[in-house]
């Protein structure tokens, strides 16, 4: 893991992003570049329908006020480069479109994103969804103020799906900088198949069943956000959106939804 892209807000809580990509750079060498996403444009809902992602109508903003923001925003990056080992450059998108959201993360190992909803920019929600289900890579998914990161405890959530497989894989060397693992078995199976791999790389990991059977997505994530709390989890990784995006566009996914809106610790989603 060498290359991290992070996603910046156009708004002025992007010292959350900022902050948090300081510190897992600096503690496993990464080299990090930036994406500062363009305001709201004034745009209908039509154009936005990405996996079915679609967003409301967008009202224009006062482009004087745009531009004071931005300045302020590439400055606090600048800031940052200065002051954190590994930081690179920040470029500036042109504007949020699907071609745009699927480049998010192509080439690169991490993403760093703000929790959709956390701002008042349904163009930022767009792009972290279209990070998660066309960038390939892995998204950390932040909740609002956090700016620092603890290396307790981290959580994987395995169903033995292609989704969790990705996200055990995709971060291994994150995982190893914590100083326990718990995997959190979502499906019952008489395997061990992620703590089996997990030794193979050297790790012990403590695990752990979640009996979900029978139960609706939304109430898997909330047993699963509350097994995290249990645990006292300061990470949590796992799979996202494996009922595709067809099944994306009827409403399903709901787990992801149900964590990624409302977990109290930063979650790393890989699909």
């Amino acid at each position: 893991m060498r290359a991290c892209l992070a996603l910046v807000p156009f708004d002025d809580r992007q010292s959350s992003v900022l902050a948090y990509t300081g510190v897992i750079a600096l503690k496993f060498d990464l080299k990090v570049s930036g994406v500062l996403v363009p305001p709201s444009q004034e745009i209908p809902a039509y154009l936005f329908d990405h996996a079915g992602l679609g967003v409301p109508y967008i009202p224009a903003r006062d482009e004087s006020v745009n531009q004071a923001l931005r300045s302020s925003i590439l400055a606090a990056w600048e800031k940052t480069k200065q002051e954190s080992q590994g930081f690179t450059e920040c470029k500036v998108l042109d504007s949020v479109n699907e071609e745009g959201a699927n480049a998010i993360g192509r080439c690169s190992d991490l993403v760093m994103t703000l929790r959709p909803g956390t701002l008042a920019s349904p163009g930022y929600d767009l792009l972290v969804r279209a990070a998660i289900m066309e960038g390939g890579a892995p998204v950390v998914v932040l909740p609002p103020g956090v700016e620092g990161q603890a290396w307790g405890t981290v959580m994987v959530v395995w169903n033995g799906t292609l989704q969790s497989s990705r996200a055990l894989r995709g971060t291994m060397d994150l995982i190893k900088g914590f100083e326990k693992v718990v995997v959190l078995r979502t499906r019952q199976s008489d395997d061990d198949m992620a703590g089996t791999y997990l030794a193979i790389h050297g790790i012990d990991a403590e695990i752990v069943d979640l009996g979900v059977r029978n139960t609706s997505a939304r109430e898997r994530g909330r047993r699963i956000a509350a097994a995290a709390q249990e645990q006292n989890a300061d990470m949590m990784i796992m799979g996202a959106y494996s009922e595709g995006r067809v099944g994306r566009y009827l409403g399903f996914g709901g787990a992801t939804e149900k964590i990624m809106t409302s977990s109290a610790i930063p979650v790393i989603f890989a699909r």
